[in-house]
């Protein structure tokens, strides 16, 4: 019984210590003039490690909990758009679609990530980029009703040019994902928190 009530309030610990670093990087976002959606992917890592450390009820915590710490405390709330629609919740559907899916990534013997490739594979990555194409149009939705009625997307970028850019970035960013996560189970598994 005790054994269990220290689990679980060591899973409160990381999540404040995840959540306090997102802070962070959020506020950081929201101060500097550049780099605010590689912040936004580091947010979303950070988020991804507790996953993969605490499960799927901390980490949806920790994400509900940093947004409403970022609506009241960041002076731009602008900034943590990109993280509330596309990047934290991308990687809170990443496991479970993984799991469902049958996605198997695995470290060869020279530590290099290689993925299996077969139909349930492809399948997917095809499911996994509808997620995220939902996920960005739900944003782009809502933040042009919201705050700019007449905003459309520039003629000189078609809009499958868009969507083909965004594929290939989500794919990338998915992969990069998934290298922390190796490395983190690796580091993980050998601490003693």
């Amino acid at each position: 019984m005790t054994e269990k009530k220290s689990i679980s309030g060591k899973y409160v610990v990381i999540s404040g210590i995840f959540l306090a670093i997102t802070m962070v990087l959020l506020y950081g976002a929201s101060i500097f003039p550049v780099s605010k959606l590689t912040i936004m992917a580091v947010c979303g890592a950070v988020l991804y490690l507790l996953v993969i450390y605490g499960g799927m009820a901390p980490s949806l915590l920790m994400f509900i909990a940093a947004l409403i710490l970022s609506f009241i405390l960041l002076p731009n709330k602008f900034v943590m758009l990109p993280y509330a629609f596309c990047f934290g919740p991308f990687v809170l559907l990443k496991k479970p679609l993984e799991k469902v899916c049958g996605i198997s990534r695995q470290e060869n013997h020279t530590g290099r990530l290689f993925i299996k490739i077969n139909a349930r594979t492809l399948i997917g990555w095809f499911i996994k980029l509808l997620c995220s194409a939902a996920l960005i149009f739900a944003g782009y939705m809502a933040f042009s009703s919201a705050f700019l009625s007449n905003f459309s997307v520039p003629d000189r970028f078609p809009l499958w040019l868009i969507a083909a850019a965004a594929s290939v970035m989500i794919i990338v960013y998915d992969y990069m994902l998934s290298l922390v996560g190796i490395i983190a189970k690796g580091r993980i598994g050998r601490l003693k928190i």
